[in-house]
């Protein structure tokens, strides 16, 4: 039930895209480069020099980032927001009103990232293994738990010194388990099998 100039919000994930969708509702058609360039703006500029600074740090072609943000004029609308306040648009309640504050910059992060981990989640689950941005982004969205045993395409995951898990399974997914992947439930149900002839 709506209140006022507000409407009910989700929590979580969810309360943070509903936000985003609120103050960009073209943001789900925008191609992803678009999306990147909004979320990046903050960090490199929303002008001619931030733009050539995102093409040469992400080895894109500003040319063609150029055209493609001329052809979309509702996002060259938001860009020039982005660059006349200085901040993201406030979100639009269920009746019109704005917000009291606008998007958070951490909020389109968090909604880009969760984005992105679903397109590396559906690549994995593919049977594709993912680059350690791709493990990290999995494990933090929590979508790494559907994937089950998985590890990285460019290195293997490496045990922190104080770990228990012997050096033959820190290559797998989580840091345990075997190397089909599986987990080890010796370890999981008290410890690996010569636990006990380790402390004697």
């Amino acid at each position: 039930m709506t209140n006022g100039n507000d409407f009910h919000w989700h929590s979580g994930r969810r309360g943070i895209r509903d936000r985003v969708l609120r103050a960009y509702p073209e943001w789900p058609s925008w191609p992803r480069r678009l999306r990147q360039v909004l979320v990046l703006a903050p960090a490199y500029g929303s002008g001619d020099a931030g733009l050539q600074q995102m093409a040469d740090a992400h080895g894109w072609d500003v040319a063609q980032i150029k055209t493609l943000i001329d052809s979309n004029a509702e996002f060259c609308k938001a860009l020039d927001d982005l660059q006349d306040s200085g901040g993201y648009r406030h979100a639009k309640t269920l009746k019109g009103n704005l917000t009291r504050r606008p998007v958070s910059w951490d909020e389109m992060k968090q909604t880009y990232a969760d984005e992105a981990a679903i397109g590396a989640f559906m690549r994995v689950e593919g049977g594709v293994k993912p680059t350690k941005a791709e493990a990290a982004l999995l494990e933090a969205s929590g979508l790494y738990e559907g994937v089950g045993g998985v590890t990285t395409a460019d290195s293997k995951i490496t045990k922190p010194e104080s770990s228990p898990i012997p050096e033959e399974d820190a290559g797998t997914w989580g840091g345990y388990g075997t190397e089909s992947g599986l987990p080890d439930f010796e370890y999981l149900s008290g410890g690996w099998k010569d636990d006990d002839a380790a402390k004697e």
